[in-house]
């Protein structure tokens, strides 16, 4: 059938019966996978030469940079990959680019072009494959086991080969079957004991481990490797590369009987319930297997290709037992096989002399198995089923396999029996998984470290993870850490250079660095003492401080920035009167080393008249008595007519206290407002004012104060500029008349008596003294008045005389009594119905006047006609009403004189209405002046209505 290879990773480990020390390296060539893919122990050459290099032009090759492993001539020396060994280097063998992969306990190595890999020290590759690296943790001791060195019965395997002794070919010629196509146990059958078709250590075919995954424990499934998941964990995608990539989610019927490729219960293994089925002949007999959801059944490989021994199995698997040999079958009881599950007949060219004996009819405890009668609770063959193995190692009993021993059923296979040795193998020591890890061995199932290793941390996950000649943490023993700045070396803790352990503890290391310890400079115990440090193992003063007398147990005892004796260096001495500071002698306030010498300090005093503050410094000051005090030249006195005006003693009494800007004393200054001075004897004197002003206080002190050009003070002191009427100015000393006040005019021309005139009086009114008019000559006008903008107001008119134009100039121009028009002259004033309606004529004048209205008769009836004269005179005048009702001038006179200025005159008419007549007439009516005036014009009001009911006859 065809094989799908499904990836898969290696996990067991081959048993160790026990070694010596020594080092064995195995270089394993790495082959193709026959399906291109890797998961069965073969690395795949899949990496290629990179697109690179130099670039041909038409000028030729084009340098790209330093030459590569690519395939190609960067450097343009006509050379390809030179300085690459394509046929030892690990990076790039056989091809640039293949990079050999690393395995456990293995370095990556090159060998002819040939991936290898080169076993750790300590440990050795005796399966051969490169996938679980370098397995078996063994140092050889030789190549080979032999009798005359005593190597065959020393209880070590000596060339890592993983046989010791008896089972090792190199001293029996027959030993137990290892998985080699060789008969090693010389009982006419190969590799008899092992199943390629399910051992993950031989999955194929001898020697192809099957690598693991994450997640995954590798499997081999009918010669092709595969993987199982660890419990709780799924390969959803079929990927192997990724191994058991997702948490498994549980099923909700957890039965595991249906083959279906599903971890329904997720504890790792799929369709572990699943019922099988048989096939195969003979030996190869075999139950089929649920392989991703698909019942596959392929039958055993059959362990001999013929049956060469009379022995009542089918070895060749064809179906026929013992036919190519010679049973003998001389008598009746030899015909019988004794087996009741095969017919009693001798095989092919046997003869039979006597008849043969029937086929027993029952297998009395036990079942027919490939055509024989077996006990399937005990025999390892056929252990509780036909094709239950117990494989090597392991034994049956009640129907089931059990491991003898030590030996262990790590993968689950009984196929292949107990095929780890719990007691010595170190990947699973006394437990399957119980692996003891890097540099630890496995013997009578419990993990011990190689010497020289410990296991500190009490796991062994790591192995012996501790080599306590070099572990600084576990120098010697585990725990004993060698602390900080030390090292471990066979076994012993020491210091790296250059530190130093001076407290003799390990606890807290080498504390000391004697290049910078000041406690420990340049060995334990060497202190610098007190200000100082210590530098590449030697001490050294902390600047500013010295070493002065020569002792480090003291350190740096002196600071030169200020002491005395040793000032600025060892030995400089400051003398008396002084100190040292910031390493510099210095003399004490008041005292100079006026001779320059240190011997004898500061000598000289500097308060005296000639050392005054510094070393021939002389006090002589000009103008004055001094003294020294605090090391400063100091006035005690100035002389007559000095003074010290800008406060500083060393130019003496510099000012003269007779000028302008210091006059008696320093600062007062002989400065007169609006005056000359002088100063003299230190007195301020007041010369000549400016012009303009005067000292009209009659102080000196103020100068001359007062301006002359003021109104109190014009052109001289007290004398006053205040005109009557009028305002004034003193701009040149002069009294000035600016302006008049309001009604007032200077109209006399002169300044002294200020604006005399009175311009708002009825004889004198005006807005100039050109203008002024006298309101009381104003004609016609008998009372007048002078406003306040300087025009007359007429108050009162004379008799019968009216202001009516509003020109003030001719007075009060209207006559009131002009006698003005006659009867025959009236003026009509038109009609008004004097029987029917109530019409009305209205007129407004002033003065005397005549009209005529005619009433007319509108009704035929026979109704009276009537009529109302009213006039309403203006206050002040009195105007009279005169009516002659009789149709003519003459005839008929009514008349009111109310006699009041301002009253009401009415007049009321009425005459009877004939038949057949016309009885309209003419009304005539006189307005005559009676008395009276007024400054308004004077208007009366005359109203004529019609049809009024009057009864007074006319």
């Amino acid at each position: 059938m065809t094989r799908k290879r499904w990836l898969a990773s290696a996990l067991a480990v081959l048993s160790a019966l026990g070694c010596a020390d020594g080092t064995t390296t195995t270089d394993v060539s790495v082959d193709a996978s026959p399906d291109g893919d890797d998961a069965g122990g073969e690395i795949a050459d899949d990496a290629g030469p990179p697109e690179d290099g130099g670039v041909e032009t038409d000028g030729g090759c084009l340098p790209t940079g330093a030459e590569l492993c690519n395939g190609l001539d960067d450097n343009c020396d006509g050379r390809t990959d030179e300085g690459f060994d394509l046929q030892s280097d690990p990076a790039n063998c056989g091809s640039c680019g293949n990079a050999c992969p690393d395995a456990p306990n293995a370095a990556a190595a090159c060998g002819t072009g040939t991936c290898a890999i080169a076993c750790d020290p300590g440990w050795a590759n005796p399966n051969g494959s490169p996938v679980d690296g370098c397995e078996y943790a063994c140092t050889a001791t030789g190549t080979a086991e032999r009798e005359a060195d005593g190597s065959c019965d020393d209880g070590l395997d000596n060339d890592c080969d993983a046989r010791t002794d008896a089972t090792d070919p190199d001293c029996s010629a027959c030993v137990p079957e290892f998985c080699n196509l060789r008969d090693d146990d010389c009982d006419g059958l190969t590799d008899e004991d092992y199943d390629t078709d399910f051992d993950p250590l031989n999955c194929g075919r001898c020697g192809t481990v099957c690598r693991s995954y994450d997640h995954a424990y590798p499997l081999c499934m009918l010669g092709d490797c595969d993987i199982a998941c660890e419990a709780g964990w799924s390969n959803i995608n079929g990927d192997l590369a990724d191994g058991c990539e997702t948490t498994c989610v549980p099923e909700t019927d957890p039965s595991e009987t249906v083959c279906n490729g599903v971890d329904n219960d997720c504890d790792g293994r799929t369709d572990e319930d699943y019922a099988p089925y048989e096939c195969g002949l003979g030996l190869c007999v075999r139950e089929s297997v649920c392989n991703h959801g698909m019942p596959m059944c392929e039958a055993g490989r059959a362990p001999a290709a013929r049956d060469l021994i009379c022995d009542g199995l089918d070895e060749d698997c064809d179906g026929e037992t013992d036919e190519e040999g010679d049973c003998g079958c001389s008598d009746a009881a030899d015909c019988d096989d004794g087996n009741p599950c095969t017919r009693n007949e001798c095989g092919t060219d046997l003869r039979c002399h006597f008849p043969v004996l029937p086929d027993d009819n029952a297998c009395p405890g036990g079942i027919c198995c490939g055509g024989a009668c077996v006990d399937s609770s005990s025999d390892p063959a056929h252990c509780g089923r036909c094709a239950q193995v117990c494989g090597p190692g392991s034994t049956c009993g009640g129907g089931s396999c059990a491991c003898t021993g030590s030996l262990l059923n790590c993968d689950g296979n009984w196929g292949n029996g107990c095929e780890v040795n719990g007691a010595s193998d170190p990947a699973n020591c006394g437990a399957c998984g119980s692996g003891c890890g890097p540099r630890a061995t496995c013997s009578s199932g419990s993990c011990s470290c190689v010497a020289p290793f410990l296991n500190c941390n009490g796991g062994w996950g790591d192995g012996c993870e501790v080599e306590p000649a070099t572990d600084p943490a576990n120098c010697g023993r585990c725990g004993n850490s060698c602390g900080a700045n030390a090292s471990c070396s066979s076994g012993s803790c020491g210091c790296v250079s250059p530190y130093l352990n001076c407290n003799g503890s390990w606890s807290d290391g080498c504390e000391a660095n004697p290049w910078t310890d000041p406690s420990n400079c340049g060995s334990c115990g060497n202190r610098c003492g007190p200000s100082a440090t210590c530098s590449s193992g030697s001490c050294s003063c902390s600047s500013p401080y010295l070493n002065c007398n020569g002792s480090w147990s003291d350190g740096c005892e002196v600071n030169p920035t200020s002491d005395g004796n040793n000032c600025g260096s060892c030995g400089n001495r400051c003398g008396s009167n002084a100190f040292c500071g910031s390493s510099t002698c210095t003399c004490n306030s008041g005292w100079g080393n006026c001779n320059g010498s240190w011997g004898d300090g500061c000598e000289t005093s500097l308060t005296s008249l000639t050392n005054c503050g510094s070393c021939g410094r002389v006090c002589d000051l000009p103008n004055a008595s001094e003294s020294c005090a605090s090391g400063s030249c100091v006035i005690t006195a100035c002389n007559s007519g000095w003074g010290d005006c800008n406060g500083s003693a060393a130019d003496g009494c510099e000012a003269s206290l007779n000028t302008l800007a210091n006059c008696g004393a320093c600062g007062r200054t002989c400065d007169l407002a609006n005056a000359s001075e002088s100063c003299a004897t230190g007195t301020c004197t007041l010369g000549t004012c400016n012009s303009g002003w005067g000292n009209c206080n009659g102080v000196a002190s103020d100068g001359c104060e007062a301006s002359l050009t003021s109104l109190s003070n014009c052109g001289a002191c007290g004398v006053t500029c205040n005109l009557p009427n009028a305002s004034e100015s003193c701009a040149t000393g002069t009294c000035v008349l600016t302006s008049c006040d309001a009604g007032w005019g200077n109209c006399n021309g002169s300044t002294a008596d200020g604006c005399e005139t009175n311009m708002r009086t009825s004889t004198s009114c005006g807005t100039s003294c050109s203008s002024l008019t006298n309101c009381t000559t104003l004609p016609y006008v008998s009372s007048a008045s002078c406003s306040g903008t300087g025009s007359c107001v007429i108050n009162a008119c004379s008799s019968a005389r009216a202001e009516c134009n509003d020109v003030v100039s001719d007075g009060c121009e209207r006559n009131l009594d002009d006698n003005v028009g006659t009867c025959s002259g009236a003026v009509s004033l038109g009609s008004v119905s004097g029987d029917t309606g109530g019409s009305t004529i209205t007129r407004t004048l002033y003065g005397e006047m005549w009209y005529v209205v005619n009433v007319t008769e509108n009704s035929t009836s026979a109704i009276g006609l009537s009529l109302r004269v009213r006039l309403q005179s203006p206050p002040g005048v009195d105007y009279d009403l005169y009516v002659h009702g009789g149709g003519s001038c003459e005839s008929c006179v009514q008349s009111l004189t109310s006699g009041v200025a301002g009253g009401v005159d009415e007049v009321y008419l009425g005459w009877s209405d004939w038949p057949v007549l016309n009885d309209s007439r003419n009304i005539y009516i006189e307005v005559r002046f009676f008395s009276g005036s007024t400054t308004g014009c004077g208007e009366w009001t005359l109203t004529v209505t019609g049809n009024t009911g009057a009864s007074v006859t006319c």
